[in-house]
């Protein structure tokens, strides 16, 4: 079985490859190529990484073509960025 995680290099999204990583083989995807590969490292041959960034419809077409062939049981779509602020003004 296979995950496939975004935003993975840091915070929620490599706690969740670390998770995942326990029963799934996983794909991480980030913008940081140092810290995808401390995290692959730490994860053993179950991890595989792709350093790229989702912020452009470009890139993100770019990782489908990548990964369409793979059989992937689970998507984690943890990249992006947050609107902070008061909840009525958000």
């Amino acid at each position: 079985m296979k995950a496939l995680i975004t935003g993975a290099s840091s915070g929620i999204g490599a706690d969740m490859a670390r998770v995942v990583s326990e029963g799934y083989e996983v794909i991480l995807v980030a913008r940081r190529k140092t810290r995808l590969e401390k995290l692959a490292k730490e994860l053993g041959d179950k991890a595989t990484i792709i350093v790229k960034d989702i912020s452009s419809t470009y890139n993100c077409m770019e990782l489908y073509n990548e990964v369409k062939k793979e059989n992937i049981d689970i998507l984690i779509n943890n990249a992006g960025f947050g609107t902070f602020g008061e909840f009525s003004d958000t």
